[in-house]
């Protein structure tokens, strides 16, 4: 699928500590592993083997070098003329222009926010020349609520996105009990996918 584009978020970033780094950013292999790490390893492991046989083959053993060397290649943003899309949003003290530098320079710290940043983000209601699309939240998060795209009505209900002037939230908790959600643009309007 060469006209996708893929981003870089918290999980590759866990993953990758744990498989490649040894640990040395967040200290914990068990911090991936409890979110998403063991599901995404029985995902590469043939169906055909016995239980047992399962129960032996660890990450490093099923999951194949390419896979963590495309991981690394993906990149923190992407961005169209109305749009820009990351992971988990970006810093309030800070233009667009300003933050994308400072990502494709590499700065750890610009890194790191790219893909954890939460509330500072959300509060903001600044203009960024750009609509932010962004994952990373599930809605309801504290005291932000998802929005029925349909009726625009705020609700509690998770899998909902979050619908602000300056950016939208996508992430619906597909992994569990809300909804995959595809943003169609520039039309903004939305298609979900029951978990």
């Amino acid at each position: 699928y060469p006209h996708w584009q893929m981003l870089y978020g918290n999980h590759e970033d866990l993953m990758l500590d744990a498989l490649v780094y040894n640990g040395r950013i967040y200290g914990s292999y068990d911090l991936w592993w409890g979110q998403g790490g063991r599901e995404t390893t029985q995902s590469y492991i043939p169906f055909d083997l016995t239980d047992y046989e399962k129960a032996l083959v660890g990450p490093k053993d099923a999951i194949p070098v390419e896979h963590l060397t495309f991981l690394m290649s993906l990149p923190r943003y992407f961005e169209t003329e109305s749009y820009f899309f990351v992971h988990g949003g970006i810093p309030n003290k800070v233009s667009l222009d300003d933050f994308k530098k400072k990502l494709d320079e590499k700065d750890k710290n610009a890194e790191y926010v790219a893909i954890w940043i939460r509330e500072p983000f959300l509060m903001n209601v600044k203009d960024w020349g750009k609509k932010i699309i962004f994952g990373h939240t599930v809605y309801p998060y504290g005291s932000f609520l998802g929005a029925d795209p349909v009726s625009g009505k705020k609700t509690y209900r998770r899998g909902y996105p979050y619908i602000a002037p300056n950016k939208i939230g996508i992430d619906g908790m597909a992994h569990d009990v809300g909804n995959l959600i595809c943003l169609k643009l520039p039309e903004e309007t939305f298609i979900f996918q029951e978990a």
